[in-house]
């Protein structure tokens, strides 16, 4: 069988916007509400635990992005000679600007990198701690009007 030609055209968008670019608001706002439906269907089957907390702080992190955006920031790249990171950036962003949410973000933030990189962690994860954030994390963003589902 023939592989079909690869279509260079997000290739080259991301050539264009660069992996720093924000998008726009409605973008990040429809990424968000994918990735908690994602975690929403993983929560459902009770199965990988840990991808549900990875899709529960990205969701977090687009609502994050999307308010940035509304807010006339269009990316968190750190400027030539910061000593910083994209992540750090938008970490302080929550702090300084959506003070309400920084507890959530924060802690899906730690978790997700933690389910990310630490091959065992998957096994400690209880079932009815994902539901308690799931719901924390539909509830805080909502509360902030930072996802409308």
């Amino acid at each position: 069988m023939v592989n079909p030609p690869v279509n260079y055209s997000n290739i080259l968008l991301i050539k264009l916007r660069g992996l720093d670019y924000l998008g726009t608001s409605a973008e990040h706002d429809e990424k968000a509400k994918h990735d908690f439906d994602h975690s929403a269907d993983l929560l459902k089957m009770k199965k990988h635990r840990d991808w549900c907390i990875v899709s529960l702080f990205y969701c977090a992190l687009h609502c994050v992005s999307s308010n940035a955006r509304k807010n006339g920031i269009i990316t968190f790249k750190p400027k030539r000679g910061e000593k910083t990171t994209f992540h750090r950036k938008r970490i302080d962003y929550v702090q300084n600007n959506l003070t309400g949410f920084f507890t959530i973000y924060t802690r899906l933030y730690d978790l997700a990198r933690q389910c990310r990189y630490d091959p065992a962690f998957y096994l400690t994860l209880k079932d009815k701690t994902v539901e308690k954030l799931h719901k924390q994390t539909l509830f805080k963003a909502k509360g902030m009007y930072l996802f409308k589902k």
